[in-house]
């Protein structure tokens, strides 16, 4: 073999490897969906309470044993975060991709109530709740027993996978960040877990763990005063399920969706 056909290799070889680091490069932070949105119309979130507290929707709704929020409208973008403050946003290199663009990784501006940006794109739902003893003893060691998530319409299987859910009570200092639970699907999809803190599954920063076997105990008293809770829902962009060719089209309607998280506390 001539010098300038071993040379030719050579510089071939090269090309090679600078191609081969871009693309690694340009790949390893996150996973985030390509498509642009998901429609949310008709999503509700359902709390119920037992062990003498009552719930309402909103600060002064009606009192009872199970509040519903009023259905979720418009469209949700994918989003990444570890304690419902902080939102983060990329894109898929492609439809295929779990792994996200480097350089379109953004950290978003979001409204703390409506989920939106600047733009009136939507990231979360969130809804909230007030938690009261039913008597005028204050209840103690409210707890979220469940968390579910319901779907009898034609939902991908897979974006079920990557639908997050977070509950915040006032007054929780105990959880590892802030007072933040964050749920992720179990097997079947439909019953709920502390996120385990695996990257494929939830944020890159562990919030807590558990096996979803055991409730989660907070030390929160419940005053007949009442409690605030909210609950977040979101699409999580670092998980690996959720790209493009998982779904059906350029979006895919979660109108038959229901979340429920259900309390108790100690009497």
């Amino acid at each position: 073999m001539t010098v300038k056909a071993l040379r030719g290799q050579l510089f071939a070889a090269i090309a090679m490897v600078v191609v081969s680091a871009v693309a690694l490069s340009s790949s390893t932070y996150a996973w985030f969906v390509q498509s642009s949105q998901v429609t949310a119309d008709g999503m509700k979130v359902q709390a119920a309470a037992e062990s003498g507290i009552e719930i309402s929707y909103g600060p002064s709704g009606t009192w009872g044993s199970v509040a519903t929020s009023d259905a979720a409208t418009g469209v949700l973008f994918p989003t990444s975060t570890n304690d419902v403050t902080n939102w983060y946003h990329a894109k898929a290199n492609a439809s295929t991709a779990s792994t996200a663009i480097n350089d379109t990784y953004q950290v978003l501006a979001l409204d703390a109530d409506t989920g939106k940006d600047g733009s009136d794109n939507r990231y979360f739902l969130l809804t909230e709740y007030t938690i009261r003893s039913a008597s005028s003893v204050a209840a103690t060691n409210l707890t979220i027993d469940s968390v579910e998530a319901s779907t009898t319409g034609s939902n991908s299987a897979n974006l079920n996978k990557a639908l997050r859910v977070a509950v915040v009570i006032a007054g929780d200092e105990d959880a590892s960040v802030q007072n933040v639970h964050i749920y992720a699907p179990c097997d079947g999809e439909t019953s709920y877990s502390i996120w385990d803190g695996s990257s494929s599954s939830g944020p890159s920063v562990a919030v807590t763990a558990n096996d979803g076997s055991t409730p989660e105990a907070t030390t929160v008293s419940v005053p007949q005063a009442g409690v605030n809770v909210k609950v977040y829902a979101w699409y999580e962009g670092e998980d690996t399920d959720l790209k493009s060719s998982n779904l059906p089209g350029s979006g895919l309607s979660i109108d038959t969706m229901n979340v429920t998280v259900n309390f108790s506390a100690t009497l």
